[in-house]
């Protein structure tokens, strides 16, 4: 098996408590979502990521090798916009 050509990023350094699990949210059509919330629906397309340890954990389609789970700088996940973050628990 193949080594992964992920590398593990730096820790997001404006983490307040790196105990806390957060999942972070984002708008993948921003302009779907935002017609959607002006007929008062909660329906949308969105992204969503765990982020623990100042590090932030998705699930994603790619068009190179690297589909599937991957790690990145928090709030940062490109192609869509971050939305909220909301805190979801804490880790050992």
């Amino acid at each position: 098996m193949g080594r992964s050509k992920h590398h593990r990023l730096p820790h997001d350094e404006d983490t307040i408590d790196a105990s806390n699990v957060y999942c972070n949210i984002y708008d993948i059509v921003p302009s779907v979502n935002s017609a959607s919330r002006l007929m008062r629906s909660e329906w949308g397309i969105y992204h969503s990521g765990v982020q623990v340890h100042g590090l932030e954990i998705s699930y994603g389609g790619h068009p190179d090798a690297s589909t599937g789970v991957f790690c990145a700088k928090p709030r940062s996940a490109q192609g869509c916009t971050f939305r909220e973050r909301l805190l979801i628990g804490r880790g050992e």
